[in-house]
């Protein structure tokens, strides 16, 4: 893809293309390995997780409910509710209980009925592509969940995410397990890239499990920037692989060291022998 924001690419398209680096893979080749990323290429991957993340991500910013087939099944244990997914899915489309439709719906209706969130989601498009080169000469991707050009505080990004809790108090875990800091450096380098401006970035929280609480919590800018020189090393490593056609597994590590508590405990026994 010739750098650029598009409208209308199919995220079976994007994800398709593999000469693009985007923020889940540099993250991947950071946490595992080059190996587990080039791996991960070949793979399609289907679950419920990532089906219900499409769906609700249709829901909210889009207010399309075209992808999904409630089936009539109060689980997918059985053979009938098994083949009945399965035929959904043969026809491209995504099957959900209607337990966790509702719960969807709620969660659709709760984000919008947040004022400021509402206010975020207006004026902009849902789902577009944006390829840019990198300084190095490789082409890098994002597809961010919404994306508002022009508002009156400059550009928006807004990253929809649906979690257990949406507990602001709580996100910087979220966000340190989940590598968040590093998607917001890579996203808003990639819009800039593209755009020529940097937007404001922003998270919309929706809480899961049957309480569509929403909270729209903030990453520390100094943090984000710490994320986003790590980005420079997943690219130069991810150029380094392809270069030579060498996708190395586990680099070598320090030697393993007792965690603190284990230390103590073995001190103790000691202790009392």
């Amino acid at each position: 893809m010739k750098p650029g924001i598009y409208d209308g690419l199919k995220n079976s398209e994007y994800h398709a293309d593999h000469t693009a680096l985007s923020s889940s893979g540099s993250k991947l080749i950071l946490d595992k390995s080059p190996l587990h990323f080039k791996a991960r290429q070949s793979i399609k991957e289907t679950n419920e997780a990532f089906e219900v993340g499409t769906l609700t991500h249709s829901l909210v910013l889009e207010n399309d409910e075209s992808q999904a087939v409630v089936l009539d099944f109060d689980s997918w244990r059985t053979k009938a509710a098994k083949e009945a997914a399965a035929e959904a899915r043969s026809s491209g489309l995504i099957p959900v209980l209607p337990a966790l439709w509702d719960e969807i719906r709620a969660m659709r209706d709760a984000v919008w009925a947040n004022a400021d969130a509402a206010l975020l989601l207006s004026g902009g498009k849902a789902e577009q592509s944006i390829f840019w080169k990198h300084e190095s000469g490789s082409t890098l991707k994002c597809r961010p969940d919404y994306y508002v050009p022009n508002s009156p505080i400059g550009p928006i990004c807004v990253d929809l995410k649906s979690s257990v809790s949406a507990d602001p108090w709580e996100f910087d875990k979220s966000a340190s397990d989940f590598g968040y800091f590093g998607q917001q450096a890579w996203y808003e380098d990639g819009i800039e890239a593209a755009a020529g401006s940097r937007p404001t970035f922003v998270f919309i929280v929706v809480e899961k499990g049957g309480v569509p609480a929403v909270s729209l919590p903030e990453l520390d800018p100094e943090d984000v920037e710490l994320a986003r020189e790590r980005n420079q090393l997943a690219i130069k490593l991810w150029n380094k692989c392809r270069e030579n056609n060498e996708w190395p597994s586990y680099q070598p590590a320090p030697k393993a060291r007792m965690k603190p508590w284990t230390r103590i405990k073995i001190e103790r026994e000691l202790e009392r022998a």
